[in-house]
Order: structure tokens, then sequence, then C-alpha cells
């Protein structure tokens, strides 16, 4: 009889981008960013108690989907400081810099919807003006807080509302739109 051969193929699953990481370092950035257990849940579509369980020890590590999600809005937020710094920066040189910064901070989500074009959580948002105020303060920028008379300064400042949006296209930025239909 011939010589057979057996021929064994194996598929090994490709290692996740995101093997190393840690579930600390997920937590951290997501409370960094503003966002809660629940918003990530809501976003991805998942259950409560599977991102509970992402960030506890003796459960599988966050999924790559999860951790694309963090790292988008943790980048949105370095993105939104670096444009803020740069800007101040060139309005300085220029001499209309005007001292202190003032960073919005939302007592409710009512009041943000109110006078921000931007369909967030006040949360997150707050949690990036509190992130704006120690960066500017490392590079000697003054700033300060400010929650009364936001919608005063949308009007003066032509801002309008967007049109409502799913919590998932949140996460998508979206500019500001003037009255004069000019973004920023």
């Amino acid at each position: 009889m011939g010589n057979t051969e057996t021929t064994t193929i194996t598929t090994a699953k490709a290692a996740s981008p995101n093997a190393g990481r840690s579930k600390t370092e997920f937590r951290a950035k997501r409370e960094i960013i503003g966002l809660t257990q629940a918003d990530i849940a809501e976003e991805l579509g998942v259950g409560l108690k599977t991102v509970k369980r992402w960030e506890s020890e003796g459960y599988r590590n966050p999924s790559d989907e999860a951790w694309a999600l963090i790292d988008r809005e943790y980048e949105k937020v370095k993105k939104t400081i670096a444009f803020t710094v740069n800007a101040y920066s060139a309005l300085k040189e220029k001499g209309s810099a005007s001292s202190p910064i003032q960073l919005a901070y939302y007592r409710s989500q009512e009041q943000h919807d109110a006078v921000s074009p931007a369909e967030e959580n006040y949360l997150r948002v707050n949690a990036q003006m509190r992130i704006m105020a120690i960066v500017l303060e490392s590079l000697g920028i003054e700033s300060t807080f400010i929650s009364e008379g936001l919608e005063e300064v949308a009007r003066r400042n032509g801002v309008k509302k967007l049109p409502a949006v799913s919590s998932r296209e949140r996460a998508v930025p979206r500019s500001v739109v003037r009255e004069d239909g000019a973004g920023e």
C-alpha cells in the first residue's frame, strides 16, 4: 500500500492589538474623558455588567471595539486642548488674548443643551474642561470656570443648536455652527 501523509492545519487566532494594555489604563482613560461605564455600554451596545467585568480582575479584557472608543475619545480631548492652547498662543502674539480664559462648566444637562450646539453629555464636557484648566495652568495661562451667563455668551457668539443625534453619532466630532452659517 502507498505511503499516506497526514497534514494537520491549525489556525491560530491573531493576538489583539490591545493585548498588552491593562484594565487599569482602560478605567483611568474612561474616567479622564468623563465616560461612565453606562456610557460605554450604551455606545457599544453591550450590557453594563460586561463593562464592569472589563474593569475587574478575573474577567476578560476590554474588547478591541471598547479600546477603539476609549482611544478615539481620548484623542478628541487631546486635540481640543491642543487647539485651545494654539488658538490662545496665536491671539497672544497678536496682542488680543484675554485673560483669564473662561471655561464653560455646566451645572446640568439641561443647561448644556440650552447653550451648546453639540449633543454631548455635560459630565463629559466638564471632565474635558477640568483637564483643560490643568494644562493651561501648567503653561502659565490663567483660566476660570463659568456657568452663569453661558446663555448670553452663546447668544453673543451666534451659536445655534444642531439637530439631535443618536449616542453612536455623538462620537463623531461636530463643528460649531454660527448663525451666519460659518463653522468654527
